[in-house]
């Protein structure tokens, strides 16, 4: 009984820990996606000001 909820609680703790680290993955790209495409707004941005002083 006792070793049962031991592997119980155990096998909980290790799917609160798994599903964690994927969201952990998962947001983190996310938020890299977000700063790549800010990054390329920026870059865009400035690309325009440029042409539009060239022009």
């Amino acid at each position: 009984m006792k070793r049962h909820t031991i592997v119980r609680i155990s096998a909980k703790i290790y799917f609160v820990l798994s599903v964690y680290s994927i969201n952990h993955c998962f947001i983190m790209r996310f938020f890299q996606n977000i700063r790549d495409f800010l990054n390329f707004a920026d870059k865009s941005k400035a690309a325009n000001i440029i042409i539009h002083h060239i022009a």
